[in-house]
């Protein structure tokens, strides 16, 4: 085993008989395999903790590479597994914090924060998966996990799952859980007090979020099964969107463009389809569609209109267009198996 203690490169200079705080990094390697890591830390009072165990030598080497500039920032690297786990962190401003795990082969871990009090955790189980958390502004928060779970995995790892976060402003909140194989998650956040959390388990599901124009927005999406897919458009101030989907090859796609718009959609069954758009203030639309093959189209466009969309059973239709202010629409559709 080797362990090293590392001090900052860059040297810290003292003023008068005020003495300043050195910066730490510490770096752990072992294994069967060849690890590699570099620290650059300029600034003062930061601290760096590199483990990484190869333990394979049939593989290429684990590499770190952490970089921080400024005061009070403290970075985390875990790599263990048979090799060719990546990581990098670049951390400019004071009292950011990073924390990257990767457990298996061929793994990226990403972190980029900007400006102060930021976080970003990146946590990865299995083989050729993916995370990048890109922030910048102040007190971000980012937290991704993919891993494995048996009953949608089929086997002890999760494999080639990418999660993708981008945030620019202040306060913005983003979560990624994913367990299977082949999942993809990307969330663009741009302004203040945004929150978005994407949790999908089983094969093959994709769920994007954008969260613009505004401040405030929350967007929630969660599937559970395979190939089904989710996208989520806010732009504007304090809107909500939640989208539940439970089944396989399931789509729901949503967008609205004011303010203080709510948007529910959930689907359970195989095959369905809902469609919702939102133009202007105080809209509200609900779509529930349990069975096969269903499908639901609303447009709103003006303020306080409502919606309601309940469709049981296989391959029903309801398609709902609204204009102008304070419209309602409930529709309600059962068919037999």
């Amino acid at each position: 085993m080797k362990k090293q203690l590392i001090f900052a490169s860059a040297a810290l200079f003292a003023v008068g008989t005020v003495f300043a705080q050195s910066n730490m990094a510490y770096t752990d390697q072992s294994g069967a395999g060849t690890n590699s890591s570099t620290v650059d830390q300029i600034g003062m009072s930061n601290n760096s903790n590199v483990d990484q165990i190869a333990t394979s030598a049939s593989y290429d080497p684990n590499t770190s590479d952490v970089n921080q500039t400024g005061d009070y920032n403290n970075s985390t690297v875990d790599q263990n597994g048979a090799g060719n786990n990546s990581a990098l962190t670049d951390q400019t401003g004071d009292w950011n914090y990073s924390h990257q795990n990767s457990y298996g082969a061929n793994n990226e871990v990403y972190a980029t924060q900007v400006g102060d009090y930021n976080q970003a955790s990146n946590h990865q189980s299995g083989s050729n998966n993916m995370a990048s958390s890109n922030q910048t502004g102040d007190a971000n928060t980012s937290h991704t996990d993919q891993y494995f779970y048996f009953m949608y995995s089929g086997s002890n790892t999760a494999d080639y799952n990418t999660a993708t976060v981008d945030q620019m402003g202040n306060y913005n909140g983003s979560g990624i859980y994913q367990q299977g194989d082949y999942n993809t998650a990307d969330v663009d956040q741009t302004g203040d007090g945004h929150s978005s959390s994407i949790s999908q388990y089983g094969n093959t599901n994709d769920a994007d979020v954008d969260q613009y124009g505004g401040n405030y927005n929350i967007s929630t999406v969660s599937q559970n099964g395979n190939l089904n897919t989710a996208t989520a458009d806010q732009d504007g101030t304090m809107n909500t969107s939640y989208i539940y989907q439970n089944g396989n090859s399931n789509d729901a796609d949503l967008a609205q463009d004011g303010d203080d718009n709510d948007s529910w959609i959930d689907q359970v069954g195989g095959s369905n389809d809902a469609d919702v758009m939102q133009n202007g203030d105080g809209n509200w639309s609900d779509v529930d569609q349990m069975g096969d093959a269903n499908t639901a189209t609303t447009t709103q466009t003006g303020n306080s209109n409502t919606s309601d969309v309940y469709q049981g059973g296989n391959s029903n239709g309801a398609y709902t267009t609204q204009t102008g202010n304070s419209n309602y629409s409930w529709i309600n559709q059962t068919t037999g198996s």
